[in-house]
């Protein structure tokens, strides 16, 4: 789904100079006891699940609603570290879908590590003690998978700092304590390591695939790499842009990035290298929360107030003639549920808002992780 430049908390991954902040793994030796009183949990907040059995009926109801968005569920998450979280499906109209997994307060290893791609819920497990690993939370049956191949013992520097998988839920990168990226299949086959620690790279902040799964886009604020394209079949490494990167396209086409300070932000056009200038409003702070549409012709960002005393823009380019407009004042995008339908966050409370500053509603009283496609 679309990122922003502050990725999912987890922090950044950061090397200034040859200094290196080691990111770790953790093993999934603490898990076996934790696995199986998350299954005991999961399972039981499941029997109390419901199923909403007309859902034709209570969709033709919201008229202001993109009707793309009807084939769209929500996942969302609701409580906190001491209590523990629950993951739980929505229809775009706020109605309860079911719960599909309840996690132990003991189990989840921070908040934000919980994330969607593609059709799961991926989530860090572990502490910075002992050992982590990687999570898969399959969104129909519940069932959660410990990805044993992606554990390791936590060394001092911290823990793993960054994930990605792919569209297809098919392969998963991540981050390890030495520093180097590795790539698998979701089953640990075909695994591979990078030669390299990137210990260039200060202020790693983000993996992603390239749509055909054959390369891995490392995104990072160095201005001496700040997007490399590393195809991890021939092992060979492209340098994309060598500016502060914040985000790119799904498709690998446009990318976001700060050339000189950041107050105005680029878009590149890679393949028809067009630029457009996104310029921050006046008495703003910083630009922030950069989202693509999946048709990748708008893109969201919000206006920024460090004080907060302005109020968050959230503004939408047309990735084909450059023009910006605002949508909604007061809170910042998360998303897009189709190429014309906003995801707003604001307080742990999801909201929905055309491109157009159309049909606001608030959807739940939880916080946002990610959009599937209805079953």
């Amino acid at each position: 789904m679309g990122e922003n430049r502050i990725l999912i908390g987890l922090g950044a991954l950061m090397v200034a100079g040859g200094l290196l902040v080691s990111v770790v793994l953790y093993n999934q030796s603490v898990q076996i006891k934790n696995l199986t009183a998350l299954v005991k949990n999961q399972n039981n907040f499941q029997n109390q699940s419901q199923t909403i059995t007309e859902k034709e009926t209570t969709k033709t109801e919201v008229v202001e609603t993109d009707k793309n968005a009807l084939n769209k569920y929500i996942i969302t998450r609701k409580g906190n570290l001491k209590d523990g979280f629950s993951v739980s499906l929505y229809d775009v109209n706020g109605v309860f879908i079911k719960t599909i997994a309840v996690l132990p307060s003991d189990y989840l290893y921070v908040a934000d590590s919980l994330v969607v791609y593609g059709s799961k819920v991926y989530f860090l497990s572990g502490d910075q003690k002992t050992t982590s690993v990687l999570n898969e939370i399959d969104i129909k049956t519940g069932v959660v998978r410990a990805l044993g191949f992606t554990s390791s013992k936590t060394t001092v520097g911290g823990v793993i700092r960054k994930w990605f998988v792919s569209n297809d839920n098919k392969k998963i990168a991540w981050t390890d304590e030495a520093g180097k990226i590795n790539v698998a299949n979701l089953d640990g086959t075909s695994k591979v390591t990078s030669k390299d620690s990137y210990t260039g790279f200060h202020r790693f902040t983000n993996l992603q695939f390239a749509p055909d799964n054959t390369a891995l886009y490392i995104l990072s604020d160095s201005r001496d790499a700040g997007l490399v394209k590393w195809n991890f079949i021939d092992n060979t490494l492209t340098t994309l842009i060598t500016f502060s990167v914040v985000t790119i396209s799904p498709s690998g086409r446009y990318v976001v990035y700060f050339k000189d300070n950041d107050t105005t932000a680029i878009v590149k056009d890679i393949i028809k290298n067009n630029f457009i200038s996104i310029p921050l409003e006046k008495d703003y702070a910083f630009l922030d929360n950069f989202a693509f549409s999946s048709n990748e012709k708008s893109l969201v960002f919000t206006d920024a107030d460090l004080g907060g005393v302005l109020p968050d823009k959230t503004k939408i380019v047309n990735l084909e003639n450059g023009q910006i407009s605002l949508v909604k004042e007061g809170m910042p995008p998360r998303d897009f549920v189709t190429n014309s339908t906003i995801v707003l966050v604001q307080d742990f409370k999801t909201y929905l808002v055309q491109s157009d500053g159309t049909g606001f509603k608030k959807i739940v009283d939880e916080d946002y992780l990610g959009i599937v496609d209805a079953w």
